[in-house]
């Protein structure tokens, strides 16, 4: 007889019982893909050669984790306050209450002994096709394999029986609580007061929107708000505590938009005399009644969908600025010395390929003096080097690069600054505008830029000035040169740059010695190939490689940019679909009272 109590009312149930089995078994897909793949060792190894692929799936997993027993301990509280006339019936027929909890406990277990059985036979047949669009998003010439993962299946087991020991011992402890009478208690009701007009409401409904507000203001001028503040402060905490204000600010808005904004607008939009035609008074009184009866749920699943749209939004702007980088340093397909653009050739030659865009870029490797004003502190005037481009060498390299910034000296003695710390130190550092060089040069900086001119490393990892040719002539220095190289659409870029790596390995080289010193406005020094006989104390050396190759940054970004897109997806889309799940139970909830 008690079973069949029991059985009818887990059918009766159905319906609700089949949102937390759909969230539960995608949650089990998607912990088991994730393991799953990291046994995958082709495509692991494929793949380490860029990236940690199976640490960042375990962090991916980790996640989800977090989320299902979010949502699990949720959705069960929720079912044992519905069922709680049920439980009270069981009690009324003598059923002691250990067996009570039993009954509930294999009922927790059945459920989701299903999901995990669903989960990993989905998982398991969907592990070639998730392995495949792995496999795209980071670009990896790998040949998909369907196999099963008995390690990955143990490991999914382990952990989603953990899951259901915490929901074992929540519904022992909820059950152990409650008393007969309370189990009888009718459902809470909200006053009548609660949804008009007050000060207190008026003054909290605008306080959400003023929280809210200024949450998205900080987030949105989040960068210049950092570096100001500590530029006048000194203070670097703000990197830890800023964006914890905007997620408590935001945290904060929602709670009282739900709690007091929403039943204020209401009240006020009621108030229209449109608003007492036919039955308008009475869902506008409803609707309200109903967000503040769930006002907690509300507000707590429109935090959780944010957060998985921050998720989003960060791997996108990350991917957004290490591409950035990459075009930056990599705008061509090789950065090679002029000394070994032969062999390059040759190479390219060899592979069946051709060149069909070719730039040397001349520089000239000086010292020079400037003052760097850092944090408000007093001016840091120093000595180091600095590589010097003429004007027309630049407008060579920008017509087969139309997207570098055009650019044009307005005097002989103004230059433009390209900086790969232009960017990072905006907001907190100046620099002085006029800059000196050797043989008394004094030169005007008439703009700054981020570094566009490729890899620096090649460039003794220092700035760019371009300047006229006539005071690139005059000042004395060590010049050196770059070759910029295309090859055409045809060519297997990846084994041209193994095959050069391999012909000519990656060194530095070309060492300069210099030793610069400024007094009475004058910089004073020199550099050169050879050490110096006596080292002063301004002696300082500097070299750089001889190649790099656009293709393996290109390939690093691209994997990286698929494995964080394809983790955030989908713990993105374990958060959308438990969110949706606890609201889709309210609302069945509400609608049955109804």
């Amino acid at each position: 007889m008690l079973f069949r109590l029991t059985w009818r009312s887990f059918l009766k149930q159905y319906r609700s019982y089949a949102i937390p089995f759909l969230c539960m078994t995608l949650a089990v897909m998607s912990f088991y893909s994730f393991s799953a793949i990291t046994y995958d060792q082709l495509l692991i190894e494929r793949a380490s050669q860029d990236i940690q692929l199976d640490s960042v799936l375990n962090i991916g997993s980790f996640f989800v984790l977090a989320i299902v027993l979010f949502f699990m301990l949720s959705a069960n509280r929720f079912f044992m306050a519905k069922r709680r006339k049920e439980i009270a019936l069981y009690q009324l027929f003598g059923l002691k209450r250990r067996r009570i909890i039993g009954r509930f406990l294999v009922e927790t277990f059945f459920l989701n002994s299903v999901s995990f059985i669903s989960g990993i036979a989905l998982g398991i047949i969907l592990s070639k096709l998730f392995s495949m669009i792995l496999s795209k998003a980071m670009a990896l010439d790998v040949e998909s394999r369907f196999f099963i993962a008995f390690p990955a299946v143990v490991l999914t087991a382990n952990v989603f029986f953990l899951v259901y020991l915490i929901l074992a011992f929540q519904n022992i402890w909820i059950l152990s609580q409650k008393k007969l009478l309370e189990l009888f208690a009718k459902d809470v009701t909200v006053p009548l007061t609660k949804i008009r007009s007050g000060k207190r409401n008026i003054f909290f409904g605008i306080l959400s929107f003023v929280l809210i507000g200024t949450g998205y203001f900080l987030a949105s001028q989040i960068h210049d708000i950092l570096f100001g503040y500590i530029g006048k402060t000194k203070d670097f905490m703000i990197i830890l505590w800023l964006p914890l204000l905007i997620f408590v600010l935001c945290v904060a808005g929602t709670y009282l938009f739900y709690r007091f904004s929403v039943t204020l607008l209401v009240y006020f939009w009621r108030r229209r005399p449109k608003s007492y035609q036919g039955l308008t008074l009475y869902m506008l009184n409803n609707s309200c009644i109903q967000i503040l009866r769930s006002w907690r749920s509300l507000s707590l699943t429109t935090i959780i969908s944010a957060i998985a749209i921050t998720i989003v939004g960060i791997s996108i702007s990350l991917i957004t600025v290490n591409a950035q980088n990459v075009r930056n340093s990599q705008p061509t397909d090789f950065q090679i010395r002029k000394e070994d653009l032969p062999q390059l050739k040759q190479l390219i030659q060899e592979e069946g390929s051709k060149v069909i865009h070719e730039v040397t870029l001349e520089y000239k490797v000086t010292g020079t003096y400037f003052g760097l004003k850092l944090l408000n502190t007093a001016e840091n005037n120093q000595e180091q080097l600095i590589n010097l481009l003429t004007i027309d060498n630049y407008n060579q390299f920008r017509k087969i690069k139309p997207e570098l910034p055009p650019i044009q000296l307005e005097s002989a003695h103004d230059t433009i600054l390209f900086d790969t710390t232009y960017n990072d130190f905006r907001g907190i550092a100046s620099f002085e505008h006029q800059i000196t060089l050797s043989n008394d040069v004094q030169l005007q900086i008439q703009r700054m830029y981020p570094d566009h001119l490729g890899e620096s490393l090649l460039r003794y990892n220092s700035p760019v000035l371009v300047v006229d040719q006539e005071i690139f002539d005059k000042t004395a220095g060590i010049s050196y040169q770059v070759a910029m190289v295309d090859v055409d659409a045809s060519a297997d870029r990846e084994k041209l740059s193994n095959e050069l790596n391999q012909k000519l390995p990656l060194r530095w080289q070309d060492e300069v010695y210099y030793e610069y010193m400024y007094q009475n406005d004058v910089l004073t020094g020199k550099i050169q190939k050879e050490k110096f006989a006596e080292e002063g104390d301004f002696f300082g050396t500097g070299s750089r490689m001889n190649q790099t190759s656009q293709y393996p940054a290109l390939r690093r970004t691209r994997r990286q940019a698929g494995v964080f897109i394809y983790v955030a997806l989908f713990v993105s889309m374990i958060v959308m679909v438990a969110t949706a799940s606890i609201l889709m139970l309210h609302q069945f909830s509400e609608a049955e009272n109804e």
